[in-house]
């Protein structure tokens, strides 16, 4: 009967003492979520208008049609951001349709190929991503004799 005593006792004084550690452990140790900044569908419209300008020189009453473009999808896209990505390319498609259909054949074009040099980058940047994990081991060091081991073999 003692013992079973002695151990509620030492559990008693143990736990809290575990619970006050947990709570007071350094930020690196707890999990941090981050919010995206709230931003009004102006801020997101006039933004948006500014890199698309940048992209193909809009005209006054182009910049106009973007700006009511944007402000009308803003506050779908804003809300989807983080929640739902079907909506989010559901709205950024028709969006860009919307965008396509104010822009001149010229501009259309130009947007195409910067586009398309985005996707290059991208996938560049991936490939390099995947490159990296592959030449490190688990442990964190990094593996020799890499080219022989992404050559395929050949018999």
């Amino acid at each position: 009967m003692k013992k079973i005593l002695i151990i509620a006792l030492s559990f008693g004084l143990i736990l809290p003492a575990v619970a006050q550690i947990a709570k007071t452990a350094p930020k690196t140790q707890q999990k941090e979520v981050r919010k995206a900044p709230r931003i009004t569908p102006e801020q997101y419209a006039n933004r948006h208008v500014e890199l698309l300008d940048k992209k193909v020189k809009l005209t006054p009453a182009q910049r106009t049609k973007a700006i009511e473009i944007y402000k009308r999808n803003a506050s779908q896209r804003i809300g989807a951001i983080g929640h739902d990505a079907k909506t989010l390319n559901t709205v950024a498609k028709t969006e860009r349709e919307d965008i396509n259909k104010i822009l001149t054949a010229d501009q259309k074009l130009q947007l195409q190929k910067m586009d398309e040099k985005n996707r290059m980058q991208e996938r560049k940047i991936q490939q390099e991503r995947e490159l990296k994990v592959r030449t490190v081991d688990p442990q964190g060091t990094p593996r020799e004799n890499l080219k022989e081991d992404l050559k395929p073999s050949v018999k």
